[in-house]
């Protein structure tokens, strides 16, 4: 073990030594330190929604947002990705590139909003919860125009800003959610907050990318470039999607195989879970950019990248251990007795996170070789499986039955993940090229 852990410090150094290696560990840098204050911020927002509301209200506000959330599709179509990686080839070409499809998110975001509208007049919500659907769907709007205003500084490497954002975002959340609710203790009231902190979030990420993008006016659509952007960007859109699925899809399908205080059991647990799954989401952020250059031509890179995802796995694994064993007094000190149902969903649920680390791996080198049509098909199994053992386990376990389901298939992705992402770079030509 000792030569193990001297083995990984090692790999550290060395690939600080490298002026490639320090970009990177800056950039993880910010986006860690951004994550982590934004979550603790939100976490605060998130304590005081939950004990404000009762289960039954809290598990109506998450599966308002978790409905919405899904059409974020719609307005991303893996485009993001695509943009990032293309761009981070070429940056000179980025004013073409974030213009162009600026436009083109505009009317997929029109799209999204009707989308939600048509689809509401078939799901089994009383009108409350349908009303409230519909007025989040502002949301996902927002959302998916400030992600895509974060892909200039992917793309350019200035992650300070993305870090700026979400703090901003997270504040302005904590600070409507206090005053909405002193005046009216209701979900549609964390609603609005979340509408008015991502209004601001956006306008903020705007005025910074004014740095990098000269931004110009047009609601012509350039169907030539969009065709040929679209199509490696729906492998990537599918993934997400799928990925949406296996980890998003439990809260719906809670709130329709059980009921709204199972779905708030199941959300207090994940909110807790939810820090982890954000520290991956940093990691892959942080590397993408180089790995979309660095994969396809340095063996090298690939094994560093390896066992620096292996160590940070172990190092989640071990946090993730305590917090099971201690699950009982999280629930309480967090959310209070009248979450004590969230326990045991906590305790199972945690192991989402190192999976999804040490997965990533197998994720990076199938997207930066143009692989992302295998990882589809690889989020498309887990969804799949996920979805199954949520119909057999919801109905008799409730919030239980989906952490479980979340496991199941998470160990079956690792795999497959990994297996094929081996694969694809087994059969890469380096020739004499190396890491540096």
């Amino acid at each position: 073990m000792t030569g193990f852990l001297q083995d990984v410090f090692g790999l550290f150094r060395d690939f600080l030594k490298k002026r490639s290696g320090r970009r990177v560990a800056n950039n993880f840098s910010y986006i860690i330190i951004g994550e982590i204050l934004a979550k603790l911020i939100g976490f605060l927002a998130i304590v005081f929604i939950a004990r404000t509301l009762s289960p039954e209200l809290y598990g109506q506000y998450n599966t308002v947002i978790s409905y919405v959330t899904f059409f974020l599709i719609v307005i991303d179509m893996g485009i993001n990705s695509v943009v990032v990686r293309e761009g981070s080839k070429d940056i000179s070409n980025i004013n073409n590139y974030m213009n162009k499809v600026l436009v083109f998110k505009a009317y997929l975001s029109v799209a999204a909003v009707i989308l939600i509208l048509i689809s509401l007049l078939f799901v089994p919500y009383p009108p409350i919860i349908k009303s409230m659907i519909a007025i989040a769907s502002m949301y996902i709007v927002l959302q998916g125009l400030k992600t895509f205003i974060e892909c200039s500084f992917r793309i350019t490497e200035n992650m300070k800003f993305i870090a700026f954002g979400r703090i901003l975002e997270r504040t302005i959340f904590l600070l409507m959610a206090l005053v909405f609710l002193h005046f009216h203790a209701h979900p549609i009231s964390v609603v609005y907050a979340i509408i008015t902190s991502f209004f601001v979030s956006l306008m903020a990420n705007f005025y910074f990318s004014r740095r990098y993008v000269s931004y110009y006016l047009s609601w012509k659509v350039d169907w030539v470039f969009t065709k040929k952007l679209v199509k490696p960007a729906i492998w990537f859109g599918l993934a997400a999607f799928f990925t949406m699925i296996y980890s998003k899809l439990d809260v719906l399908m809670v709130s329709f195989l059980s009921t709204m205080v199972q779905v708030g059991f199941y959300a207090g647990a994940w909110q807790l879970v939810n820090a982890g799954v954000i520290m991956r989401g940093a990691i892959y952020s942080a590397f993408f950019p180089m790995s979309a250059r660095k994969i396809p031509t340095s063996r090298e890179y690939v094994k560093k990248l390896f066992f620096l995802l292996l160590a940070i796995s172990i190092l989640a694994s071990v946090v993730t251990l305590a917090l099971s064993i201690f699950s009982a007094e999280i629930i309480g000190l967090i959310f209070g007795e009248r979450y004590d149902g969230s326990v045991p969903v906590l305790s199972i649920l945690i192991w989402y996170v190192p999976l999804s680390v040490l997965g990533l791996w197998g994720v990076l080198v199938l997207d930066s070789t143009n692989n992302q049509k295998i990882h589809t098909y690889t989020t498309l199994f887990m969804a799949v499986v996920n979805v199954a053992f949520n119909i057999v386990l919801i109905p008799s376990l409730g919030a239980v039955g989906a952490a479980i389901a979340s496991i199941v298939s998470g160990v079956l992705g690792l795999a497959l993940v990994t297996f094929f992402g081996y694969k694809k770079w087994k059969e890469v030509d380096y020739g004499k090229k190396s890491f540096g």
